[in-house]
């Protein structure tokens, strides 16, 4: 099974089996990371930016977003090594979540990661307004807007928030690089991902 544009899961095994025997081997773990990221661009961050460099800005924003907060889920079940499963509370097992925490793993993304840092209160409104809206109904909420022309990621006006999808996609390209000197140092993180490859080859 092809698991990123170039490599299957066999791949995988194969770096797994050597990452095993040694969680500091560096040449190794960087082909990993680098099996993360060719999986993430050619499935989701490259054709963000084809829509950032060739769009005409007209309404490709709301593309761009809903894009990257399916993203912000699987970086942080990543970096905790967790995966989700059609299964009830009590026959879950260790490392497994169900549906029902996608909010917990979202607001912890946006309020802990320091390319965001956002309040608690600001990241609730981002779930709810933003990528719940986006997901179940195609549109945003609560005074919401989705425009490219503002200087934050998210700029406050009078019924609401604006919400910069540009500066969205450049945080998350900034979260995977702190991302990657976390994981060559940690050794939580580096069985974290271990954890969520080897799911991703099991599917």
């Amino acid at each position: 099974m092809k698991i990123s544009s170039t490599k299957s899961s066999r791949y995988w095994y194969y770096l797994r089996q050597q990452l095993e025997g040694d969680l500091s081997d560096e040449e190794t773990l960087k082909e990993a990371f680098d099996l993360f990221i060719e999986r993430i661009e050619s499935r989701y961050l490259n054709i963000i930016n084809h829509l950032e460099k060739d769009g005409k800005r007209e309404g490709e924003g709301f593309t761009i977003v809903t894009i990257l907060c399916s993203l912000i889920e699987f970086l942080e079940t990543t970096r905790r090594g967790i995966n989700f499963v059609n299964k009830k509370s009590g026959d879950l097992l260790e490392f497994e979540y169900n549906n029902g925490c996608s909010k917990k793993f979202f607001i912890s993304f946006l309020t802990k990661q320091k390319s965001f840092l956002l309040s608690e209160d600001l990241a609730r409104e981002f779930y709810s307004n933003v990528r719940c809206a986006l997901i179940h109904e195609a549109q945003t909420k609560g005074g919401w807007r989705i425009r490219v022309d503002t200087p934050k990621l998210i700029t406050k006006y009078d019924s609401g928030y604006i919400l910069n999808p540009v500066i969205l996609n450049k945080k998350i390209y900034q979260y995977i690089y702190l991302y990657k000197k976390e994981l060559f140092s940690s050794e939580e993180l580096k069985l974290a991902f271990i954890r969520k490859f080897d799911s991703i080859c099991e599917n």
